[in-house]
């Protein structure tokens, strides 16, 4: 590829040599952080729990479910960058993407199956 003859094969620790010597080092790619309240959190659970006794719901009965987007075409979000740069640029994510939608109940003794939602190339009625 470069015009060098022979195989070139780096071991992870010549890698982290050659990344120190060249003050190279890896650094996240991130937006803006979000922060929470802690104590509306905490306070939360306890009411919460106070529900569940009062209505007589076991941990066997109550589920959770969650969906998630799966960006499969989506770029990193760590880079490689020399000592002196303490951030790097963002980036704009892939629009294409997959829904995917778990549940199961509190103990975990049930586990429903995964949901997962793409998009079609065309629109179709069913």
């Amino acid at each position: 590829m470069l015009g060098l003859e022979g195989k070139f094969d780096a071991s992870s620790g010549w890698l982290k040599r050659f990344k120190k010597r060249h003050g190279i080092r890896e650094i996240g790619i991130h937006g803006d952080k979000l922060s929470c309240d802690e104590q509306a959190a905490e306070d939360f659970k306890i009411k919460f729990e106070q529900f569940l006794q009062k209505e007589k719901i076991s941990y066997e009965q109550l589920y959770s479910a969650d969906e998630s987007g799966l960006f499969w075409k989506c770029l990193p979000t760590r880079t490689l960058a020399f000592e002196s740069e303490r951030h790097a640029p963002g980036h704009k994510i892939s629009k294409e993407r997959l829904t995917i939608m778990t549940c199961s109940n509190a103990t975990g003794s049930q586990k429903l199956k995964l949901v997962v939602i793409g998009k079609s190339k065309k629109n179709e009625i069913f």
